[in-house]
């Protein structure tokens, strides 16, 4: 959440922080409430998964917090661990490339 313009003329100086105006945009990411096809980037995502979370979106709307896509069917807790560190539910989706699955 960016700071409003007067906290950050009057607390910056003061405390000596220097904050970035634009945060990283993370990468190798992909927005569940935008992305269709990169949904299939994922590891153990197919079409069937992925029609599935595309159903549950448009029926009960975006998804609030990554862990909402437990709510969908087929996507269990071990297969949601495998795929946390690749969901992010703002920004834009960066992955580009399947992601390989590690033994």
């Amino acid at each position: 959440m960016p700071l409003r313009p007067i906290i950050r003329a009057l607390v910056v100086p003061v405390l000596g922080l220097s904050l970035p105006d634009n945060p990283p945009v993370p990468v190798n990411v992909v927005n569940i409430n935008i992305s269709i096809g990169a949904l299939a980037l994922l590891p153990g995502v197919g079409t069937v998964l992925m029609a599935r979370i595309v159903a549950h979106r448009s029926e009960h709307g975006p998804f609030r917090f990554v862990e909402d896509l437990m709510r969908v069917k087929g996507v269990s807790e071990r297969l949601f661990t495998t795929l946390r560190p690749y969901l992010v539910v703002r920004g834009p989706t960066t992955l580009v490339r399947k992601v390989a699955v590690r033994p």
